[in-house]
């Protein structure tokens, strides 16, 4: 079996490894076996349904403390390669505390993401320790070629047991009363620029219909935000490998990344599982390949900023940053918007996966209208959300690809 873990908030990790064992055979909760003493969830009942009631009884679960070790993609431990699947915490009331919370968000989700959290993942866990990321996902399918070593490596680890497609929510966010979507996306931010942040971000900031108090930037959104992101990871991996070999799923005769400016080694596509057999960090390139707008990548802004141009700290920096969000400073060409995000210009995962997020959020229950990056040089970027919507544009073409007719999302097939 072939297990892939993602995760784009934070300086986190996104990997994939392998393992071959038979899956459960029945349903239920049950028992992990010797040296496997929690139950852990049996995947077997599929396809899913839609949830029915509340998708916090249906889907969550409180990982337990300890039960799974995502930065070891499941190793036991850095010494030993033996598979851990994730163990639920023998009490699970603690999840009451958050149901209405994550039953709110999952309201908010547009209908196809409420669809693919119920029939395209096994379980939502809860995860209490406080080291791991903000939001993780992670699946167990067929085997793609990948092979243990000596000594263990995480990278590329010997694993084993089951078929599961899992996501998480780490407890610190739905604890954290303060979070909100403008929140997060400052955090991604600040992870890739690290201290040139500020060179080139002076805020970021979310609006909305004001119609109520209710529709206010709140921690229901921020937690839709995490449940996007991986969602995407998981339907960008369940498509490919929806055929055999697994490949590129096409979207009216042509594929998400041929819509973005993304080359591979010796100028060829990249393939449908860029990161195989490798862990993929936050802000790391992919393999060979590159966006071809080679100025809009981070690692170019930050040269940028730690290089003043003519004596001045950060301007060729923020121009770079409106290339991105714009605007494009007056009688500078037509601003094309072709990223969803800073994060979206680093690997085509991530492309794919921030792409996926913002056309969650568009077509979302939330009533929020804007998301502005406000510069240092006192101007502020186009709304990211109608960037999502301006004619003729590589980020409009790409949204296509996912929700418009023909499009990926419509795709993708329930978990068999």
């Amino acid at each position: 079996m072939s297990i892939r873990a993602a995760v784009p908030a934070l300086a986190a990790t996104l990997a994939i490894v392998a393992a071959c064992v038979a899956p459960p055979t029945e349903g239920g909760l049950q028992g992990g076996g010797a040296g496997n003493p929690g139950p852990r969830p049996m995947v077997s009942k599929r396809p899913y349904p839609a949830c029915s009631g509340s998708f916090t009884a249906a889907k969550v679960r409180l990982l337990a403390t300890g039960g799974f070790n995502f930065h070891l993609n499941g190793m036991t431990s850095p010494d030993d390669a033996t598979y851990m699947p994730p163990q639920l915490a023998p009490d699970q009331s603690p999840i009451s505390n958050y149901k209405n919370l994550l039953d709110e968000a999952y309201g908010l989700a547009p209908s196809w993401l409420q669809t693919a959290l119920c029939r395209n993942v096994d379980v939502v866990y809860v995860d209490q320790d406080s080291h791991e990321p903000l939001g993780w996902s992670y699946w167990e399918v067929i085997s793609l070629g990948q092979s243990s070593t000596t000594p263990p490596d995480p990278n590329n680890p010997a694993v084993g047991s089951g078929k599961g497609v899992y996501i998480a929510v780490n407890q610190k966010i739905l604890d954290d009363t303060n979070a909100t979507i403008d929140k997060l996306e400052a955090r991604d931010l600040r992870a890739l620029l690290t201290t040139g942040y500020k060179d080139v971000v002076r805020d970021v900031a979310v609006t909305d219909t004001q119609v109520n108090p209710s529709n206010v930037d709140t921690r229901a959104k921020a937690v839709l935000l995490i449940l996007a992101r991986e969602m995407g990871f998981v339907t960008e991996h369940e498509l490919a490998v929806q055929s055999t070999p697994p490949a590129v799923p096409k979207c009216n005769g042509s594929t998400f990344y041929s819509y973005a400016p993304w080359t591979g080694d010796s100028g060829n596509p990249p393939p449908a599982q860029p990161d195989l057999g490798r862990v993929h960090r936050l802000g790391d390139a992919t393999l060979g390949i590159k966006p071809n707008r080679q100025g809009f990548i981070v690692e170019n802004i930050i040269k940028r900023i730690a290089t003043p141009h003519a004596g001045l700290r950060g301007p060729t920096a923020i121009s770079d940053m409106k290339n991105i969000y714009g605007p494009l400073p007056e009688g500078v060409g037509t601003f094309n918007p072709a990223w969803a995000d800073l994060l979206a210009t680093e690997a085509p995962i991530e492309d794919f996966v921030e792409t996926y997020k913002l056309v969650a959020l568009a077509d979302s229950n939330t009533k929020i209208t804007s998301i502005v990056l406000q510069y240092p040089d006192n101007t502020s970027s186009y709304n990211i959300l109608d960037n999502l919507k301006t004619s003729g544009s590589t980020l409009l073409s790409k949204a296509n690809c996912l929700i418009g007719v023909g499009g990926l999302i419509g795709q993708l097939q329930p978990l068999q």
